[in-house]
Order: structure tokens, then C-alpha cells, then sequence
């Protein structure tokens, strides 16, 4: 049988076909069976370094010290050198005055202070010779009280029926002179009140408490009466409140020789510093806000307890404000240190204070609390995992602030509390922390595979981290995976950026 023989346009045909196929069940294979991407990573090499460990916080800034300058009251201004906001250097004039008019003030707070200590020197002598008249009317009230008793044994034994009547007047007196007495305590002047129950308990006027009083009785009221007053002008509080006044005064006339002594000067600044206050202005006539007001006579009211002290002390000092206020350097910031961070600092630190423009300047920790306080400001690198809102109260000085540094704004604290050299470093990122551990995951160049490795960490930075064990220089530590890839331990992965 004779073969037929193919022509060639139909062999390329088949051919082209049978490729065909062939590409289309070698597609369908690979999709079937072609393995899955390599996850796309960033690695870093593990490097050796330097690395030193910040403690930020924020805190606010205050002065060390304040210059109060007070005029006295009555002082003319010249002239004021000064505005607020101004920076001034030590020995700098802030305002000159006129002091003319000021020697009868100071003629007559002298004379307060001598009077004060005559009233005191008074009260003294009169508690000694009170004492002793208290002796004398107690030892006759009880001798009173008995033949009183005496007295009233005798009457029920005579009339036993009038027993009852006669208790009734008794307590009806007592309470009559008792009330009348504390009448008296409540008074604004109580001596007077005194003296005029006692004028009228001398007078023999038994009216003022009724019928029925004997001689016996009124000469008990007027014992318990002297009683009551001596009791007043012997009183601790009495000495105490005329010894406070006298201090009080001694105080005041100490600050006015003083003031008096600057005014003449004129307001000089102690050390370099900022104007906060400028109260005052030039050609005017100094008024304070409140002056001394108060009645001496009006000391024995304390025994009744109508009076507090400090009230009177506060109204002999009377109330100031000041002309010229400028906050001294050095500023100081007020921060406080987590628990976990108590140890980390310590006196005589350095540190950088950044400003709300971002000027840095330097300072040093000058101050740290013996004792734990409720938290009031910020520590940045605690507030994971603290836990606790207590801390210990710390200062750091800036000696030399600039005016980006400003009183009552808040600033970041930056101390540097710990570094090594030559270590073991990896960027933070490099780093996982999970029910795991603490762990990295280091690749292998050759079967592009990583291996889960727990590593121990040291000293951390904004961005790295010191690796004490679980990592070799040279090695090769995962950064950063796509997102919603998780990985494991023997893994193979792609490096698709490196540093």
C-alpha cells in the first residue's frame, strides 16, 4: 500500500499544535503544583557599637528664687528702668524713689514696736500677780461653798418642806450670773463689761438676780466674777497673743528699715534674671493694697477664743504687693521619676532641656527626693508597663536659660543614664517580644532560611538595642515583614532590602 507522505505546510501544523498542548498542560501543571513566594523581608547586619540610654520626660519650668520688690507705703517713684519680659544682669537699677516722706513712717512703726513690748512686759507682770490673787479667791470660794452648805443643812433641818423652793432659787441664781458673765466674754469689750457687772454686783443690788440672795451668795458671785477676770489677764493665750504682736511688729519694723535702706538706693537686681512683675510707675505715689488696723485693747477677747492669732498677726503685717517682681537664674525644672527609673538617675547628671521651639539647652540634675509622692508630670520612658502613679519628686538646674526657656511652660528632660562601648547592636525593629519571649529571627545566606533565636538585650536607644546573648557580630537579623505575614522558625525568605 503506498504511503502517503505529509507536505510540509501540514508537519508545521502538527507541530505547532503538539507545542501547543504542550505549553497548556505545562501551564496547567505549574499552576497547580508552582510553590509560593518567598516573603519579601528587610534584614540588618548584627554590628558592634556604641550605645547610650536616654530617660525623657517633661516637666515645668520655674525660677530658683524671685526678687520681690515692695514699696512702702507713701513712696514716690522717680523713675522705672525696667519692663516686663526684660532680662537684667546682677547690679542692674530697677527704680529709683523719692524717700522724704518716709521718716515719720519709720518714726512711727519704732514707737509701735516700743508700745508692744510694754504691753508685753505688762501682761507678764500682771499673769505673776493674777496667779497669785487666784489663790487667794479659790481658798475663799471653798470656804463660801461650805458655809453655804452649812447653811442649807441648817434651813432643811428647821424646814424641810421649803427644800425643794429653796434649790430652785439657788440654781436660778447661778444661772442668771453665768449668763450675765458670758454676756460679758462676748463682747467686743470685755473689760468694760467686766467692770460694769462688777460695779453693779459691789452696789449690793441684789435685784439684778431676784429676790431671796443673801449677803453670802453675792460675795460668792463677786469672787467667781474677779475669778473670771483674773483668769483672763493670767491666760497663756493673753501672753502668748501680746508676745506675737510684739514679734509682729519687731518683724515689720525690721523690713521697714530695710526697704527703707533699698529705697534709698534705689531697686537693685541681686543676680542675673527676668522681669515677670512691673507694678509701679513713674511720678506716682506708692498706696498698699491694705494697711495695719487693729485694736490692742481688744487682745483680752482670746480668752473667750473669739479671736485667732494669725488673724491678728496678718493684720499687723497687712497686706503688700509687690512693685518689681524678677525671676532669678538659675530656672530650675520640676519632674518626677518613675520607680522604674529611681535608680537610673543621680545627683549632679547632665542633661538636655528642649524647649517648645525645639532649642536644646544644657542643664544638670541638682535635686531628688528621699521620698515617693502621687506623680504629677511625665516620664516618657515609663509609662509602659509602670503601673504606678507614684514617683519620687527630682529638679534639674539650667544655669544658663535662653529666652526659649520660659517660667510656667512645660519642657522635655533628656539624661543620659547609661552607655557602652564595643557592644553587640541590632535595630530596635529587629527586635520581638511575644509569649515567646524575647527573641530575633537570624538568616541564612546559603538555604535562605531564618532560625528563631532568644536573645538577652542590655542598654536601649530611640532605635537600637544592645544584645548581650543570642547573636553573633556578622549575623544577618530580620526587620521588617509585609504586613499580615507571620513568620517561623526554618522559614525561607526573600531579603529585599539590607543595612
Amino acid at each position: 500500500m503506498e504511503t502517503k507522505k505529509w507536505s510540509t505546510k501540514r508537519k508545521v501544523l502538527v507541530s505547532i499544535l503538539v507545542i501547543l498542548c504542550a505549553a497548556i498542560i505545562a501551564g496547567v501543571l505549574y499552576m497547580f503544583f508552582k510553590p509560593d513566594p518567598l516573603p519579601q523581608v528587610s534584614a540588618a547586619k548584627v554590628t558592634r557599637g556604641s550605645i547610650t540610654q536616654t530617660l525623657d520626660m517633661s516637666g515645668k519650668v520655674s525660677s530658683s528664687q524671685k526678687g520681690n520688690f515692695i514699696p512702702i507705703d507713701g513712696t514716690k517713684v522717680l523713675t522705672v528702668n525696667v519692663k516686663v519680659g526684660e532680662y537684667v544682669k546682677k547690679g542692674d537699677v530697677l527704680a529709683t524713689f523719692d524717700t522724704s516722706s518716709l521718716n515719720s513712717v519709720l518714726a512711727d512703726k519704732q514707737q509701735a514696736y516700743l508700745t508692744a513690748v510694754e504691753n508685753y512686759k505688762n501682761a507678764k507682770n500682771t499673769a505673776v500677780t493674777s496667779s497669785a490673787q487666784l489663790k487667794e479667791i479659790n481658798a475663799r470660794l471653798a470656804e463660801i461653798d461650805k458655809e453655804l452648805e452649812k447653811q442649807e443643812k441648817e434651813q432643811n433641818k428647821n424646814n424641810g418642806s421649803d427644800k425643794n423652793n429653796q434649790d430652785k432659787t439657788d440654781s436660778e441664781v447661778s444661772n442668771k450670773f453665768w449668763e450675765l458673765i458670758s454676756k460679758a466674754l462676748g463682747m467686743e469689750d470685755i473689760n468694760a463689761a467686766l467692770k460694769k457687772l462688777d460695779e453693779l454686783l459691789n452696789s449690793g443690788n441684789s435685784n439684778l438676780f431676784g429676790s431671796g440672795v443673801s449677803a453670802l451668795q453675792m460675795e460668792k458671785m463677786q469672787l467667781e466674777l474677779k475669778k473670771v477676770t483674773l483668769e483672763a489677764q493670767s491666760g497663756v493665750i493673753t501672753q502668748s497673743t501680746y508676745k506675737t504682736i510684739m514679734e509682729a511688729t519687731k518683724k515689720e519694723l525690721d523690713s521697714l528699715t530695710a526697704s527703707l535702706a533699698s529705697l534709698k538706693k534705689g531697686w537693685i537686681a541681686e543676680y542675673d534674671g527676668i522681669v515677670s512683675e512691673v507694678n509701679i510707675t513713674p511720678g506716682e505715689t506708692c498706696r498698699s493694697a491694705a494697711t495695719a488696723n487693729i485694736d490692742i485693747s481688744s487682745i483680752i477677747d482670746l480668752a473667750s477664743g473669739n479671736t485667732n492669732v494669725s488673724d491678728i498677726v496678718n493684720a499687723l503685717l497687712g497686706q503688700t504687693q509687690s512693685g518689681i517682681t524678677v525671676e532669678y537664674y538659675p530656672f530650675v525644672v520640676d519632674f518626677v521619676l518613675g520607680k522604674a527609673d529611681i535608680f537610673k538617675v543621680s545627683l549632679d547628671m547632665p542633661c538636655r532641656v528642649t524647649a517648645a521651639d525645639d532649642t536644646v539647652v544644657d542643664g544638670v540634675v541638682t535635686y531628688i527626693s528621699p521620698v515617693a509622692t502621687q506623680s504629677s508630670g511625665v516620664n516618657i520612658s515609663s509609662l509602659i508597663g509602670s503601673g504606678s502613679a507614684n514617683g519620687v519628686d527630682a529638679k534639674v538646674t539650667i544655669e544658663k536659660p535662653t529666652s526659649s526657656v520660659i517660667i510656667g511652660l512645660d519642657v522635655d528632660v533628656s539624661i543620659d543614664v547609661d552607655s557602652k562601648d564595643n557592644v553587640l547592636i541590632v535595630p530596635s525593629e529587629a527586635v520581638k517580644n511575644d509569649s515567646n519571649g524575647t527573641y530575633v529571627y537570624i538568616y541564612n545566606s546559603k538555604t535562605k532560611r531564618i532560625k528563631f533565636s532568644k536573645v538577652e538585650l542590655g542598654l536601649s536607644d530611640d532605635t537600637r538595642y544592645e544584645i548581650v546573648s543570642g547573636c553573633e557580630e556578622g549575623d544577618t537579623v530580620i526587620t521588617t515583614v509585609p504586613t499580615g505575614t507571620t513568620l517561623a522558625d526554618g522559614d525561607k525568605v526573600k531579603i529585599v532590602a539590607s543595612k
